[in-house]
């Protein structure tokens, strides 16, 4: 058995290539040789722990003797920055932005040639994203993720505001937990981080946002670092269900609850949709922001006809110029469907400035 030890001993030192290895296998082959002579056990022990404790103690001083390699990724780093035209929000105030070389043009400070206007929004819109679709497939199942990414790549790289989701974020009301993991593995990459998030949200989160953790705002809760805010409405095909239980959840509670987006636009009033809107500030611009997540089309275009659907507004008629109105719903238009099967643009309200919705044509 000793010879055994002893012969794998050697043989590790011949193939061994760096000193300390071979330090640490002759202490070895020291060990067994007292094993050979027949040591007793006490004297065997004591033999083994001096030598490990002795090359325990040479690691330690050729570590102490070279750079750590996260000192070597830090300075790295630092020279990749140095190098990079970015922006730079350390100092920023709130309505200023700070550009570390103004000779260079910045993707997303500077838009065909005009500098960053604190008093703008930067809104990156999309909708049917339809995560999941296809995710079994070995060819086509990562495409939808890929997509997805490729809206948070650009709302990163145009340093978007916040990114405004239309519906159908999800394929299945019921996605699989390998589409939750992958959604939110990129959510939290692109969502993420640590730069200020330039606008406020001046309405009560608590009556606009579903599952808010703290009744706030995703990015002013203050255990999250949130830097691209993600706002979102439902579609028919993620629309809430009770799976067997008294409360109606979507997937994108899952998302709220996880602090990944802010879920708003849903009504569950079964004789009446009462729309409230977002308040959002930046600078001197004022946006309301409302939603209606999908409902059934018969249903809701039969509240609409009996003048059960109100939208409250944010601003009074002399007022009506401080506030841009923009609405997000998912449902059908009158093409092919039936005067009944749908919602008409003309029973939009006409004080909209801007509608963002998805038309089934199929």
């Amino acid at each position: 058995m000793a010879g055994r030890r002893t012969r794998r001993s050697r043989f590790a030192v011949r193939a061994s290539s760096s000193s300390s290895e071979r330090e640490e296998d002759e202490d070895d082959e020291h060990a067994f040789d007292l094993e050979a002579n027949d040591t007793p056990d006490g004297e065997e022990f004591l033999g083994r722990s001096r030598s490990r404790n002795a090359h325990r103690q040479r690691q330690q001083q050729e570590q102490e003797q070279q750079p750590y390699p996260s000192a070597v990724l830090a300075s790295q780093y630092d020279e990749d920055c140095e190098d990079k035209s970015r922006l730079d929000y350390s100092d920023a105030d709130d309505n200023e932005l700070i550009e570390d070389d103004a000779d260079n043009d910045v993707d997303g400070a500077k838009d065909d040639g005009n500098d960053y206007d604190p008093d703008t929004f930067r809104i990156l819109v999309s909708t049917d994203n339809h995560l999941g679709y296809l995710e079994k497939d070995p060819i086509r199942g990562m495409d939808s993720f890929a997509a997805f990414e490729e809206v948070c790549q650009l709302a990163k790289a145009q340093y978007c505001d916040f990114v405004l989701l239309a519906g159908d974020l999800f394929h299945d009301n019921k996605p699989s937990r390998q589409t939750l993991f992958r959604t939110m593995e990129i959510m939290r990459r692109y969502c993420m981080g640590p730069n200020p998030v330039r606008f406020r949200v001046m309405s009560d989160s608590n009556e606009c946002f579903r599952s808010s953790v703290n009744g706030v705002v995703n990015y002013d809760d203050e255990y999250f670092s949130v830097d691209l805010p993600v706002f979102s409405i439902h579609g028919n095909h993620d629309d809430p269900t009770r799976d067997g239980c008294s409360e109606m959840l979507a997937a994108l509670d899952l998302l709220a609850v996880s602090n990944l987006l802010n879920y708003f636009g849903r009504s569950d009033e079964v004789d009446k949709v009462v729309v409230k809107p977002v308040l959002m500030e930046k600078g001197s611009t004022k946006i309301a922001l409302y939603g209606l997540g999908s409902l059934r089309d018969e249903r809701l275009n039969r509240m609409w006809q009996n003048n059960k659907v109100k939208f409250l507004r944010a601003d009074t008629e002399e007022e009506e110029a401080d506030w841009f109105s923009i609405f997000a719903l998912h449902q059908n238009r009158d093409y092919g469907r039936g005067m009944k099967n749908c919602v008409k643009e003309d029973m939009i309200p006409e004080w909209m400035d801007l509608v963002g919705k998805y038309f089934f044509l199929f």
